[in-house]
């Protein structure tokens, strides 16, 4: 399942706790336990050779899109 799918089925009560927990990490460079960790760390083990800052710009790109499309209902 792509990143873009999961995020689409989270919950806006979930997608907007995951949101934070970007915003922690946007703010602080730390990433914590969470959501967001969880699926860094699921991508890393399905990517052969992973690049850990490749793999967060694609799951916040991700988060942020399904963000967007809610917000213009798309």
């Amino acid at each position: 399942m792509t990143m873009d799918k999961m995020f689409s089925l989270f919950s806006d009560e979930k997608l907007r706790e995951v949101f934070e927990e970007f915003q922690v990490h946007e703010n602080t460079q730390v990433l914590k336990d969470g959501i967001l960790r969880d699926m860094v760390n699921l991508i890393e083990k399905q990517t052969p050779n992973p690049t850990t800052m490749l793999i967060m710009i694609s799951v916040e790109h991700a988060l942020l899109r399904e963000m967007a499309m809610r917000y213009y209902n798309k």
